[in-house]
């Protein structure tokens, strides 16, 4: 410590006259806490490689107190091999004047106190003062960047195979659908056909079923792709919540029939008119709907709501089932997710259909959600800016 305190003496006092001779604004404490808040690692060694200060982000990078280091060779900070050849590299530096390092920026490891090696951007300086040839290495961890540059490296090459398996499947789908049409033209028409035995029209029924169910799972994957990569193409007109609901009702009409669930509508007092694309939309509310139906009791109803919130409107589809089970609801909105059936009496979809709900809803600027308790029923809505434009 006192051969520390005197180099700091020696180089530090014609600085302190810098300014104010009554001031010392470069004293030697001064200098010290300069050193102590600086960002990097600065460690100064002399010429056998004893080390002379090292300032508190040294500390705190490589885990020793000041007072556990100086003194000590500087190789305690380096591994194997580096540890060994450093006091050889120093005796030839100072006899041939070769410099490797000194004056030059460049990657290397170091040692913790703990023994864990890490990455460090590391610059060596030298300087004489008086008699004394001294060595200043400033030094940073590069470990947090090297992190974020294997991560950012791992997210880039995610993407690239992401986008690439979406062509694949967009091109495969694109290739899938013209056959597929025409099988489903001709088992249409086959399903038709009156002369046919039992037997034969059950197996042509089963193969028109399976088909139709595969054309809805192409659609769905090819509009999952356009939405991901933005290439969906929105029809914006003013709608008219009051139609948009009527019209999603009369569609949805037979299905509900079918199992023997009614609809209920209570019409809003004053109708809400939204900036959005009608096709869409209409879709979404046919998903819910079906939905709904699917999850109901026989001889129950849907009640369809549309509310005027603050700046929003928000459209409510709420069934009387057994609700979806707690464990499976964060997974509702995703793609190929089908919740167990839980008193279902139509099954068959994609596991598709809210996860594309979801996309359309958020590409219209909007937010979609649900609320479900076991055994009392569930509530998926979704909320739009009301538009309050002329039309």
């Amino acid at each position: 410590m006192g051969k520390v305190k005197r180099l700091f003496k020696r180089y530090a006092g014609p600085l302190g006259q810098i300014g104010s001779a009554e001031s010392g604004i470069l004293s030697h404490e001064n200098l010290a806490a300069i050193l102590d808040t600086t960002v990097d690692s600065i460690i100064t060694i002399d010429k056998n490689g004893a080390i002379l200060a090292f300032n508190k982000a040294a500390e705190q990078v490589f885990g020793f107190k000041k007072e556990e280091v100086l003194g000590k060779n500087v190789n305690i900070l380096m591994p194997e091999p580096f540890r060994s050849q450093h006091d050889a590299y120093m005796q030839n530096y100072l006899s041939t004047r070769q410099k490797k390092i000194i004056g030059i920026g460049r990657e290397a490891v170091a040692k913790r106190k703990d023994g864990s090696i890490f990455p460090i951007r590391l610059a060596v300086s030298e300087f004489f003062t008086g008699k004394e040839h001294l060595f200043t290495g400033i030094l940073r961890d590069l470990t947090a960047e090297n992190e974020a540059e294997e991560v950012l490296t791992a997210r880039v090459r995610l993407e690239g195979e992401l986008a690439a398996k979406n062509e694949y499947i967009a091109i495969l789908s694109h290739e899938l659908k013209n056959p597929l049409a025409a099988i489903y033209g001709s088992l249409s028409l086959l399903n038709k056909q009156e002369d046919f035995t039992e037997k034969t029209h059950d197996l042509v029924n089963i193969a028109f079923r399976n088909s139709e169910r595969l054309q809805r799972i192409i659609n769905d994957v090819l509009d999952i792709t356009k939405f991901q990569y933005g290439k969906v193409q929105l029809d914006i007109t003013p709608i008219s919540i009051l139609e948009l609901i009527q019209e999603a009702i009369e569609l949805s009409k037979p299905f509900g029939a079918l199992l023997e669930v009614t609809f209920e509508y209570t019409r809003p007092s004053v109708d809400m008119t939204i900036l959005s694309d009608y096709n869409r939309l209409i879709e979404v509310m046919m998903n819910l709907l079906s939905n709904a139906v699917k999850f109901s009791p026989q001889k129950s109803k849907v009640i369809i709501t549309a509310t005027a919130l603050e700046d929003t409107v928000r459209v409510a589809v709420q069934d009387f089932g057994k609700g979806i089970p707690a464990d499976f609801q964060k997974n509702i909105f995703s793609q190929f997710s089908q919740s167990p059936t839980n008193g279902a009496r139509a099954v068959g979809g994609t596991g598709l259909g809210l996860h594309i709900c979801k996309l359309i809803i958020e590409q219209l600027n909007g937010k979609i959600s649900f609320i479900s308790k076991e055994n009392e029923g569930t509530t998926f809505f979704f909320e739009l800016p009301i538009y309050k434009g002329e039309i």
